[in-house]
């Protein structure tokens, strides 16, 4: 079974407590929230590093998701990256308005494929299983429960995100920590 590195620098989208909840979960709008809540930090890592500025979003008034997806995009967060961003947004603010939204198939379909889009320079982005709890998740499982897909969908997605990020500030001389080590 392969590894992955979890650069340090993304550890703030990685919080410990939040991936045990998402792990854990059967709670289709619970693990709506968290992936959502770790998306928002993957944006805020983005902006702050290409700004070089600790707490880029530290702003007095409430900044959205959309709001920082356009600036992350203005900054050069790559289009595929947004691509999905914002079909997981829009699946979120669908539960948000719409107390007794359901998750269909297609809207993680759609994320799928825009997941396959995203260009990574590892191997490894990919899941084709995961396990958690004993419990594994394949994309090849008949009928496929919806969170088991939503689970898959975001763990292949951060995989990619985390190669990408990488690549991208070692293009522009950002540096960035792995495991413990500048690079």
């Amino acid at each position: 079974m392969a590894t992955t590195t979890i650069y340090e620098d993304l550890s703030a989208a990685y919080d410990l407590e939040n991936m045990q909840a998402l792990m854990a979960t059967k709670d289709l709008l619970g693990a709506m929230l968290r992936i959502h809540f770790i998306l928002e930090a993957f944006l805020d890592i983005w902006c702050n590093k290409i700004t070089n500025c600790e707490d880029f979003f530290d702003l007095k008034r409430f900044t959205s998701f959309d709001t920082k997806l356009e600036i992350s995009k203005k900054l050069g967060l790559p289009s595929e990256l947004a691509v999905v961003f914002k079909l997981f947004n829009k699946i979120r603010n669908k539960f948000a308005h719409r107390p007794n939204y359901v998750i269909c198939s297609n809207d993680l379909d759609n994320i799928h494929q825009a997941i396959n889009q995203i260009n990574t320079h590892d191997n490894h982005s990919k899941f084709t299983m995961i396990v958690f709890n004993e419990r594994e998740i394949r994309w090849d499982t008949p009928d496929i429960p919806i969170i088991d897909s939503l689970l898959l969908n975001y763990f292949t997605l951060s995989q990619k995100v985390n190669d990408v990020f990488a690549n991208e500030f070692s293009k522009r001389n950002i540096s960035f920590t792995i495991q413990g080590q500048q690079a």
